[in-house]
């Protein structure tokens, strides 16, 4: 069973045809996705070719031996991918502690701490 790594490594970086590729592992828009995601001349050449011709080749391996063959090999680098973003959680952390520690400095309740913040 091979990951959807496996497949970039070796269509992009490795170059080697001994991967064994299953209908349920490979998935052409997946594959596609993350190679676009390397560089933007990468994604110039995925949307010109793969994602305009490559659903017309119904065997999996056919499309894998396509990509294969098609992209040239590339140096071996980190591809970027957006991550979801977490600061609203450690910011609203940080605003519980602002108001937990007002609390205590004026020993009154967060309740109230909340309010005097809201109504300001």
């Amino acid at each position: 069973m091979s990951t959807i790594f496996d497949f970039l490594n070796t269509i992009i970086f490795d170059k080697n045809n001994e991967i064994t590729i299953e209908e349920n592992d490979f998935n052409l828009y997946m594959v596609n996705r993350w190679l676009s995601m390397y560089s933007p001349d990468m994604a110039n050449v995925i949307n010109e070719t793969s994602n305009k011709y490559g659903q017309t080749l119904a065997v999996k391996e056919d499309q894998f031996k396509f990509l294969l063959n098609m992209l040239p090999k590339q140096r071996r680098k980190h591809i970027a991918y957006i991550k979801k973003k977490k600061e609203d959680k450690q910011k609203k952390e940080n605003e519980v502690d602002f108001v937990t520690l007002i609390a205590k400095k004026l020993e009154i309740s967060k309740r109230e701490v909340e309010d005097y913040l809201t109504n300001c």
